[in-house]
């Protein structure tokens, strides 16, 4: 509850999505590293108790309501766990087409003149 409003801030699974995706950034040299800390049995998996105690432990405190709505993103079939490579695909940087300009250049290359041989004059 914030003391000066008086309320819990709303906010957002994408916002929180977000939040748990620069800390794993910020905190840790690579994901593999941030899976591992969070699958504490070495199953290759992280359950739903894991990742709430994470959220809770590292960020503002959300509600049951909120997190249900992050683990409808994180967990979309339900199974209550989420993979190594389902954690990858969700926290791992995606480059854009748009994110390196020498895609979508627009100067057309040089052409290369062929070479003459000496014997070829």
């Amino acid at each position: 509850v914030n003391p000066v409003r008086g309320e819990s801030p709303v906010v957002s699974s994408e916002h929180i999505l977000q939040k748990l995706q620069r800390h794993f950034q910020d905190a840790y040299p690579s994901l593999k590293q941030a899976f591992l800390v969070l699958d504490e049995g070495r199953k290759g998996r992280i359950s739903r108790k894991e990742l709430r105690r994470i959220v809770d432990c590292m960020m503002f405190r959300v509600t049951d309501a909120q997190f249900k709505e992050l683990m409808i993103i994180l967990d979309p079939q339900h199974t209550g766990f989420i993979s190594y490579l389902q954690f990858l695909d969700l926290f791992e940087d995606k480059e854009s087409v748009s994110g390196h300009k020498w895609l979508h250049n627009m100067r057309t290359p040089l052409k290369e003149t062929p070479v003459t041989l000496e014997w070829e004059k």
